[in-house]
């Protein structure tokens, strides 16, 4: 197992002029939301919901669940759409597990991380693709608040620890090479950060218990989904 340090920023850059705009709120039928992620070869999105659920949802971006897969998890928080007609990935927060299933929900594969999780409900909180394509990247909730850069078989690759915010629920790839959107349900906070220089900028939301994050890079569109009322929140980051 190979860790390495990172450190990241504290400060933004004094230009930032960017701000997160909201464009609308919808509710879903969903109990409990909890990850997401954004397929673009289909424009659909898929989510994940906590205990008892523990099921993974196909969505339109309107909202309406159009599919539910036929898996069942254990305290799912995090999943990844890998957009190349090869399934999707799921994460286990507790157990420190991902699986990979096909589009119907079956099995194909799964792997345990040698990742030391301190407290079950506190483990991994959200799952998104290296760049690469050859492994992943995870946050772990808190104690302590990590960024893990797995490799396919889930063994830890890179650890980067985190202080700019108190925990992180949700993570997915941004708009560049080895950047990424992260989001704090504590903090309220988006942030964009990259595996090389940390911290790009911040952004601040009003939602409670924000858990998943997905982008559409093709119309600049942020989703955020909440699993205190079950709404899908769309922004976009505007120039002002």
């Amino acid at each position: 197992m190979i860790i390495a340090a990172c450190d990241l920023q504290d400060s933004l850059p004094a230009d930032k002029t960017e701000t997160l705009a909201l464009i609308e709120v919808l509710e879903l039928d969903i109990p409990e939301p909890s990850g997401l992620s954004f397929d673009e070869s289909d424009g659909f999105l898929y989510c994940v919901n906590d205990p008892p659920n523990n099921k993974v949802y196909q969505l339109s971006i309107a909202g309406i669940t159009s599919q539910i897969l036929s898996f069942q998890g254990n305290d799912l928080e995090g999943v990844f759409v890998t957009g190349d007609g090869q399934g999707l990935w799921v994460i286990e927060e507790g157990l420190g597990k991902l699986i990979h299933l096909d589009e119907n929900g079956d099995v194909l594969e799964q792997f345990t991380s040698d990742y030391q999780i301190s407290a079950a409900n506190s483990g991994f909180e959200g799952l998104s693709q290296t760049w690469s394509q050859t492994g992943f990247m995870v946050i772990n909730e808190k104690a302590p608040v990590n960024i893990l850069h797995l490799d396919s078989s889930a063994a830890v690759v890179t650890l980067y620890p985190v202080d700019f915010a108190t925990d992180l629920s949700g993570i997915c790839q941004g708009r560049q090479v080895d950047e990424y959107f992260i989001i704090s349900d504590q903090d309220q906070s988006l942030f964009e950060w990259s595996t090389s220089t940390g911290v790009i900028a911040e952004y601040h939301f009003d939602i409670e218990q924000a858990e998943g994050v997905a982008f559409d890079p093709v119309n600049g569109i942020i989703y955020i989904v909440c699993d205190a009322t079950s709404n899908l929140y769309s922004y976009e980051l505007t120039q002002g």
